[in-house]
């Protein structure tokens, strides 16, 4: 009898959030559900999509354990609807702008002239000028496309200063909705072990759960 030693990881994310997917996925034979959060919002239920995997495994006689995948301090937008974008037309980029963004933002260095890019390079724009340390004025340089909700934000060779409270924020609500939703296993890249890393294994301590570090080359 061949017994299969390889495991599935498969990723729960935006096109796989469905009942009838997970139960596709479980059925094609996933052994361990990644939720990616880097698309989690405060709308997004994390304990009823923990449940629907769960009752799902338990249907088709199988042990699914669910990683939670945690993102470091990515630059994201924070629209939930579409925008959209027409070629040549101006637009503001940062907190409360035409284009919102998920934290407080320092454009460092961002001149006129410098490129803006968004959901991976798809879309690009021009530096108008600076409006103050945390908002922009962009423009379109391309042809007219649409921001879908939640993409990620990148400049050309420049820097951009991320509020470092970000990541201890993320850390401490990860925890807690870990232990709140019955998450097997939560994994971070620790790149900076003296900030990000305390703050997730304290507030895990704190409520009660029990980790372990492991080290990755």
């Amino acid at each position: 009898m061949n017994t299969r030693k390889t495991k599935i990881i498969a990723t729960i994310g935006p096109s796989t959030l469905s009942k009838s997917m997970i139960d596709k996925m479980i059925a094609a034979g996933m052994d361990i559900a990644r939720i990616n959060m880097s698309h989690y919002q405060d709308s997004f239920d994390l304990k009823s999509l923990v449940h629907t995997i769960r009752k799902s495994a338990k249907k088709y006689e199988k042990c699914v354990s669910i990683i939670m995948d945690l993102p470091g301090p990515k630059i994201r937008t924070s629209n939930l609807g579409i925008i959209e974008i027409k070629r040549g037309k101006d637009y503001t980029l940062g907190k409360d702008s035409d284009i919102p963004v998920n934290c407080n933002l320092e454009f460092k260095g961002l001149d006129s002239g410098a490129k803006v890019k968004i959901d991976d390079g798809k879309i690009s724009f021009k530096v108008i000028k600076k409006i103050s340390n945390s908002k922009i004025l962009i423009r379109s340089n391309k042809n007219s496309i649409t921001i879908y909700g939640i993409k990620n934000l990148n400049t050309f060779k420049k820097k951009i200063i991320i509020d470092p409270k970000l990541d201890h924020r993320i850390c401490q609500s990860a925890a807690i909705l870990a232990l709140a939703t019955g998450i097997n296993i939560a994994i971070k890249n620790f790149e900076t072990v003296n900030t990000s890393a305390p703050s997730f294994l304290k507030k895990i301590k704190q409520l009660g759960g029990k980790f372990e570090i492991k080290k990755t080359s």
